[in-house]
């Protein structure tokens, strides 16, 4: 006897996955309170930026911008500026002193 095999299950479980994906990927590159980092005005000079997300910058704003939306309303507390965060290492970082 002869079976023959859907697509539709795996293209519904594909489906079903993406928005799962989406949150996620908000949720692991999400600094809601913000990350500071050094930005290189000029050669002599540094100045420190406030960026929400680890990775991707302007992208990652364009593209998670609904759920930040959402994420602002549901969570207003977390996004009150505070004591940011610094990543990094080096002679740039350690000019800041820890909280």
């Amino acid at each position: 006897m002869p079976t023959t095999r859907s697509a539709v299950p795996i293209f519904a479980a594909v489906l079903l996955l993406l928005p799962l994906l989406y949150v996620g990927s908000y949720l692991a590159l999400v600094v809601p309170k913000g990350i500071l980092l050094p930005t290189r005005v000029s050669a002599g000079s540094n100045s420190w930026s406030v960026y929400s997300y680890r990775y991707g910058g302007a992208f990652s704003r364009v593209v998670f911008y609904p759920l930040e939306q959402i994420d602002r309303r549901v969570r207003g507390k977390a996004w009150e500026s505070g004591d940011l965060r610094r990543f990094g290492s080096g002679p740039l970082y350690s000019e800041m002193s820890d909280p």
